[in-house]
């Protein structure tokens, strides 16, 4: 089965097809997080050694915490995290410009959002 040929639309269904079938032939796959509650079971736990290192104690806890664990065993690794903010332009202009700290601005542009109408 070669994946990179498959629509996107398609993917999930060829992946299980392989998982059920035992026909899929990679030892590794790069998937959306929201596909590893289904994989799971087909899934070898991360290696320990990988675990340990110190490239999981740079993921996000938001990732590291709930996107790579299924039930008490470890079965994916994120590579990319995608974590969105919203900040205020007014707020942003006074980070740049050096009037406040990030953090200064980061708390003044959420008091902003949350007094909006």
């Amino acid at each position: 089965m070669e994946l990179s040929r498959v629509p996107f639309a398609d993917l999930y269904e060829q992946i299980m097809l392989g998982f059920v079938t035992g026909t899929l032939p990679f030892d590794a796959l790069l998937i959306p997080s929201a596909w590893l509650p289904d994989f799971a079971p087909y899934l070898t736990p991360v290696p320990e050694s990988i675990l340990a290192s110190p490239v999981v104690d740079d993921i996000h806890p938001i990732y590291r915490d709930a996107l790579m664990r299924w039930g008490d065993q470890w079965k994916a690794l994120t590579i990319d995290g995608d974590l969105h903010f919203t900040a205020l332009e007014d707020q942003l202009d006074l980070v740049m410009a050096g009037h406040v700290t990030p953090a200064q601005g980061l708390r003044a542009a959420a008091r902003a959002w949350e007094a909006r109408p």
